[in-house]
């Protein structure tokens, strides 16, 4: 039977093996072959074991040190094996009936045996150990075909899917693919030196270490050539089209605003609208990321930018992604344009702002009434959720379009805002989530980068400490001192990782009941607020936390992002190991915005020494968003980059180091430059062309579904 990339498992292997490949999201061919080892290991060479995840599972090579039997009171026999990677040990545990079940594990994992052990990580009297785990030995049938001089591959595995099985399976499916199923799809170079299907083959089945490293290199290249040439492709697409010049004007609303405001621009601000108005001033569609640390004014920034359209008599949409967010986004707006914000028709004369607001929650007839007057033409500013995004919404003389946190959006949503113009809109995504230099050029390739560094004057820096749960004291002036901010006149957020009650962890309905019984707590007013509320209601809390009516507020993660209340003080984020560094520096984010001191306190049962511990005294550590950003790429994977998914496990990234790999980006963007200028199209490369059109069809799949 020919096999191709789309052929089904099920029609290679038995149902059992199949539906162990599913629970890693494989089912053909095609994804096996795309499950890559993440490394290579060689017949008795000890390597120390990477820093095991209790609840993990996980293969391990190491040496057996000992194998001692014993007898559990139940009657029980264990078989306890010690295994070495030449610096630390893991155990092993097997149970049976009685000893002499287990004499064959016994007789096999004698001292001195080497080999891969498989199974799921927990933790018995301090030490890390593996149930019942399968294993491989050197000598094993299994591991026969490999000397001491070739990689054996280590494979990403589950509880029932085994390494040796993923090598078997990729074995089989190599002998009978058909190897036109994998065409080349850069032009060939240096960085070429195997067609694509050898390159492949040699990463699963390599021969020796050259074979591995030679192979890497071209797919890591690969990788950067396909990226950069998709997203210098959709830069080319953006700027085609005819834009909206949108100069500003002597004595119009730009310069009226500004003359307003009660406070200082700072550098970085009027570097970003400098590079802005220039953007705008042309005929050319701007695409710009203007990036800032949490608190660094880019709003205003983007206020500014959309008075610009609006004077030049265009409309300007900004897209948040929340409805919080976006609420808080247009009472902002208003507030800011103060006078400005007038209901009337605008020209370049000057007048009034008008701001209307657009989520699926609004009401029937006000919704009617701000599509009709978007749809008329007049000049305004809208903000919106993905309400902005539907089918019905029109704005043909958007001017500009500003995306809220940019991380929560792909390539396809800013397509679809674009669409919705008669011309091509001028386009500005921001971000809070601060971005290394290469992630940028890699994610954001069809973008320029602006970077806001500074803060406003009087922001002091947030304190930030890491609090083991487990430690009554410490949990107990916790609470004291949200006591004691709130008397102070701060406010104080207790964030959640879930809503309902849950036993592992911390929920909104259990931690308000529960704090609602604290002595330290007692006559503090306080509120919830999740996603599950209906709009009126979370903006009633919001609106009552805001005021000081209630003291304490105990949320989810709706309000990660932009939530803006001066007094707060306190940050109080419990089992924060459930959340990743860039969460967890957006929610600090929401304290310390006024004048006064704040502190975040990051509470969590997590080891110190485990990867989750370590990654909470990294955000302790630091409050330089960009160092946290880097920190957390080392961590995991860069996400989807041509859509909007961030998960490291769905990375379109298998090879490719976005913060390491800085000089293979750095020419593949060059050489991918050249080939789109001299064929936009790529009619020279119809694989290339296919293979970008296919991984940004899976992406519009995905956030459709």
């Amino acid at each position: 039977m020919t096999v191709t990339a789309q052929t089904p498992l099920n029609r290679i292997f038995a149902d059992a093996l199949v539906k162990k490949f599913v629970k890693l999201n494989i089912e053909t061919a095609g994804q096996v072959l795309a499950h890559f080892p993440f490394r290579y290991q060689h017949k008795g060479e000890l390597r120390a074991m990477a820093t095991l995840e209790v609840g993990a599972d996980v293969t391990v090579y190491g040496k057996v040190i000992s194998a001692l039997s014993r007898k559990a009171r139940s009657g029980r026999a264990i078989l306890n094996v010690q295994v070495t990677d030449g610096t630390s040990t893991i155990g092993l545990t097997f149970f049976g009936r009685h000893v002499r079940a287990l004499s064959g594990h016994q007789r096999r994992l004698k001292e001195g045996a080497t080999g891969f052990f498989s199974g799921k990580v927990s933790v018995y009297r301090n030490q890390l150990q593996l149930t019942y785990p399968s294993y491989v030995l050197d000598d094993d049938e299994q591991l026969a075909a490999f000397d001491q001089e070739t990689p054996i591959p280590i494979y990403h595995t589950t509880a029932k899917l085994k390494n040796e099985q993923i090598i078997e399976a990729v074995k089989m499916i190599l002998g009978t693919i058909d190897p036109a199923s994998y065409p080349d799809l850069i032009p060939p170079g240096s960085h070429t030196p195997f067609v694509r299907f050898e390159a492949i083959k040699k990463l699963h089945l390599p021969a020796t270490d050259s074979d591995v490293e030679a192979a890497t290199e071209q797919m890591r290249y690969e990788e950067a050539m396909l990226t950069q040439t998709a997203l210098l492709q959709m830069r080319a697409k953006s700027r085609a089209g005819k834009a909206p010049k949108c100069a500003r004007h002597r004595g119009g609303l730009r310069e009226k605003l500004e003359q307003s405001l009660p406070f200082t621009l700072t550098e970085g601000q009027r570097n970003a609208l400098k590079q802005i108005d220039k953007d705008m001033g042309q005929g050319v569609a701007m695409s710009r990321l203007v990036q800032g640390d949490v608190g660094s004014g880019k709003t205003i920034v983007a206020l500014l930018a959309m008075v610009t359209a609006v004077e030049n008599s265009y409309q300007a949409a900004l897209l948040a992604p929340t409805e919080i967010l976006a609420e808080q986004h247009y009472a902002s707006l208003r507030s800011t344009l103060g006078t400005l914000a007038e209901d009337e028709l605008v020209g370049p004369a000057g007048g009034g702002v008008p701001v209307f607001l657009l989520t699926g929650n609004m009401k029937t007839a006000r919704k009617r009434e701000v599509l009709a007057r978007l749809a008329s033409s007049e000049p305004a500013i809208v903000v919106g959720t993905h309400a902005l995004l539907s089918e019905g919404v029109q704005l043909p003389y958007l001017g500009l379009a500003v995306v809220d946190e940019q991380h929560r959006f792909g390539v396809e949503q800013r397509d679809k805002i674009r669409a919705s113009a008669l011309t091509s809109p001028h386009m500005l995504v921001t971000t809070a989530t601060p971005i290394p230099r290469t992630l940028a050029m890699t994610v954001f390739g069809d973008l320029d980068v602006t970077t806001i560094k500074e803060l406003p004057k009087g922001r002091k820096p947030v304190q930030t400490f890491v609090v083991p749960k487990q430690n009554s004291v410490w949990m107990e002036r916790l609470w004291q001192r949200s006591r004691e901010e709130i008397n102070k006149g701060g406010r104080v957020f207790v964030v959640c990782p879930s809503i309902e009650s849950d036993d592992e962890i911390a929920s909104v309905t259990q931690t308000i009941a529960d704090l609602g019984q604290n002595p330290s707590l007692k006559d503090i007013p306080a509120a919830s607020l999740h996603g599950k509320m209906s709009g009126p209601k979370k903006d009633a809390v919001m609106e009552s936390f805001t005021a000081g009516k209630v003291g304490l507020l105990v949320s989810t993660t709706v309000i990660e992002v932009g939530v803006d209340v001066p007094d707060a003080t306190m940050m109080v984020i419990l089992d924060a190991d459930r959340f990743g560094l860039s969460q967890l520096h957006q929610l600090r984010g929401r304290v310390g915005r006024g004048n006064k001191a704040a502190v975040c306190m990051a509470v969590t049962g997590a080891q110190p020494q485990s990867l989750a511990g370590q990654r909470l005294e990294a955000f302790a550590s630091t409050t330089d968003g960009f160092k946290l950003s880097e920190y957390d790429l080392s961590l995991r994977s860069s996400g989807n980059v041509l859509g909007a998914a961030q998960s490291g496990a769905t990375s379109s990234l298998k090879f490719l180091d976005v913060i390491k790999d800085t000089d293979v980006i750095e020419e593949a963007r060059s050489n991918a430059k050249v080939l789109i200028e001299s064929d936009p199209t790529l009619a020279k490369y119809p694989n290339l062309a296919a293979a970008i059109k296919a991984q940004l069809e899976n992406m519009a799949f995905l956030e459709k579904n």
